[in-house]
């Protein structure tokens, strides 16, 4: 019988992503979507009740935090433009329809300013200061259109929500599908990262008297592709030490956001403030794309 009750929890992402992965090995069951075989959980929530214990330390999953650096600012500013997120990895450039844009652009979505409605990010802000109970502050990524508009890229993102219970800004993300083994890791980087920006706005604005709360990462698929297995096993073998980072406050968001402008177009490295923070580390991470 098939399992819809699928929920793991941790305090760091790091054993969370491998013990997601002996779940879906041992109970997850096996399809074909277009044709790849994937091993998929249904209904799968990861509830990280430490969102700033965020990263995955390995050495034999290859993954780079330096494009994760990257689509975070590219989603802070609210742009679809492919070329700015193609700066930090080429391919990208395979899934935009127009060769300008690409289709499902989080950040556009997010911060961006439409026509047909007003910017979510603030939308969720006001919500939430109007009732602090509110199970109305969502910020909807996936709209009715991506359902039937032909595009190679689809928005695998659903909402997200913000909701404060016992004093503490939690974060739900709802995914229609998600690569555990790929995705995951940069999903969760960004969007914790975008908690912690809620977190900062609000706790201003109520004096201070709210705390950061779970981040949890829900998908109706989680699942791994069968092409990955030796990497799954291998990480899964792996013994590595999970690393929390350091708060970060949004003028250091917003300082970061206007340099990684000039290190993109005029290749100007970023200077640390030499403490070991959140800070210098997404530092460090965007000065290793100028020495590629």
């Amino acid at each position: 019988m098939t399992s819809f009750n699928n929920v793991i929890q941790g305090d760091n992402f790091n054993s969370l992503y491998r013990t997601l992965h002996e779940v879906i090995l041992s109970n997850g069951i096996i399809s074909r979507p277009r044709g790849m075989e994937i091993y998929e959980l249904l209904n799968c929530s990861i509830i990280l009740t430490n969102p700033r214990n965020r990263l995955l330390e390995s050495k034999v999953r290859k993954h780079s935090y330096t494009y994760a650096c990257g689509e975070f600012f590219w989603y802070l500013r609210g742009t679809d433009s492919v070329d700015e997120i193609a700066f930090y990895l080429n391919r990208m450039r395979d899934f935009s329809d127009d060769g300008k844009t690409l289709n499902s652009a989080y950040g556009n979505r997010i911060f961006g300013i439409h026509k047909d409605f007003s910017n979510q990010w603030q939308n969720v802000v006001n919500n939430l200061i109007k009732d602090r109970d509110s199970r109305q502050a969502v910020i909807t990524i996936n709209y009715s259109h991506d359902l039937d508009k032909p595009s190679k890229d689809v928005p695998c993102t659903l909402n997200l929500q913000f909701i404060i219970r016992n004093n503490k800004l939690n974060m739900i993300t709802r995914m229609r599908s998600n690569d555990t083994y790929m995705g995951l890791i940069y999903d969760v980087f960004s969007f914790t990262l975008l908690q912690e920006m809620m977190y900062n706005t609000l706790n201003e604005i109520f004096m201070k008297k709210l705390e950061l709360g779970s981040y949890v990462h829900n998908a109706g698929s989680s699942h791994m592709y069968a092409r990955d297995l030796e990497g799954v096993y291998a990480i899964i073998d792996e013994q590595t030490t999970s690393v929390e980072q350091s708060p970060i406050d949004n003028h250091m968001i917003d300082k970061l956001k206007t340099l990684e402008i000039d290190l993109r177009t005029n290749r100007q490295p970023l200077l640390k403030k030499g403490l070991n923070t959140t800070y210098d580390w997404i530092v460090e991470k965007l000065n290793k794309k100028l020495d590629k």
